[in-house]
């Protein structure tokens, strides 16, 4: 498979992408229900990736979309502080929910990935799950950059990138590209974890930075 990247667009990825699911999701047990729904899938697949990881401190979550990931991590791992962030902002409807379900979860920002507004080396684990693919090439390179900024030096990046064409889709790539781009941004690769014949692969900060330039 060929890299493929578009230009994202605003107005079609809430459209196509967060609308049809969203209403149902405003209240604790409308969002409850539809995170449950998924966790046969998704639930277990995460499971089997973090079985026997251990992880501990604070915890940032790129692209938290409807909270299912945080949820899940957050009764695996219920001594983590976790924050969360989404460049959606239609998500912000959903928030109280999901904050009655994640009683460990701090902060939710609503911004640009590629700028957090926090201090170098606030996070000791960050994870970015099926987000890269929804960023343009600049910006996913720049949030690669910006997850370094953030990451403590001992630190844990964990990156799953989803495959296929769907709605929002606009930057697949391979594993291989991963890897090289993540390296280019100062990331060495700690260990990939197998679920389904899906990949989760670690990573540890390693090098310089270099700053990714449209």
């Amino acid at each position: 498979m060929a890299r493929t990247s578009q230009r994202y667009d605003k107005q079609r990825y809430e459209a196509e992408y967060a609308a049809p699911w969203l209403e149902q999701c405003k209240t604790i047990t409308g969002l409850a229900d539809t995170i449950n729904k998924q966790r046969m899938r998704y639930g277990t697949r995460l499971f089997t990736w973090l079985d026997g990881m251990e992880l501990n401190g604070r915890l940032l979550e790129m692209g938290f979309n409807d909270g299912k990931s945080l949820v899940w991590l957050s009764e695996k791992y219920p001594y983590l502080e976790m924050d969360a962030l989404d460049f959606n902002e239609t998500l912000r409807c959903i928030e109280q929910p999901l904050r009655e379900l994640v009683p460990s979860l701090k902060d939710v920002m609503y911004c640009d990935c590629t700028n957090v507004d926090k201090p170098d080396a606030t996070y000791d684990v960050i994870t970015c799950l099926d987000l890269f693919e929804h960023l343009p090439y600049y910006t996913y390179m720049n949030t690669l950059l910006e997850c370094r900024r953030l990451l403590k030096d001992d630190g844990c990046l964990l990156v799953f990138v989803g495959q296929g064409e769907q709605p929002g889709h606009i930057n697949l790539m391979t594993l291989k590209e991963l890897l090289a781009d993540a390296k280019a941004n100062g990331f060495k690769v700690v260990e990939h974890r197998e679920a389904d014949r899906e990949t989760l692969t670690v990573f540890a900060k390693n090098g310089e930075d270099k700053r990714a330039t449209s």
